[in-house]
């Protein structure tokens, strides 16, 4: 293979590879925990269309934070696609007067930063 070809081919190819390419999301904050129980529904609710904006409408896990499991919980949104399972999970766990929440994903199609960044942002506009 003569040496101007490989060029163009690779020059071709690296596009189609950098497609696939994963965008990966680690967020967090915290709220009082009044404000939290306050407004759960609100919070779910918000949780749920922003995942969904963002490529993980499919909510696969859930599991609702109370005082009988110590306020930790979880909502786990996976989707499958031609590279793999995009994912993203959004945690909630309490330390003292506060529940943490906490939001990590991976995904090619969905965006996990953009969710994570806009259900944060949602979410501080409650209080």
């Amino acid at each position: 293979m003569r040496k101007e070809t490989l060029s163009l081919l690779c020059s071709c190819a690296m596009p189609l590879v950098l497609s696939a390419c994963v965008t990966l999301a680690n967020e967090g904050f915290k709220l009082r925990l009044s404000d939290f129980e306050t407004h759960y529904g609100e919070i779910k609710a918000i949780v749920i269309r922003d995942a969904a904006d963002n490529g993980y409408s499919n909510l696969t896990s859930y599991v609702k934070p109370s005082q009988y499991n110590g306020w930790k919980g979880n909502m786990y949104f996976a989707v499958k696609t031609g590279y793999g399972t995009d994912q993203l999970e959004v945690e909630f766990s309490r330390d003292g007067d506060y529940e943490y929440v906490y939001i990590n994903g991976g995904g090619v199609e969905g965006n996990p930063n953009s969710a994570a960044k806009e259900i944060l942002a949602d979410i501080r506009a409650l209080r």
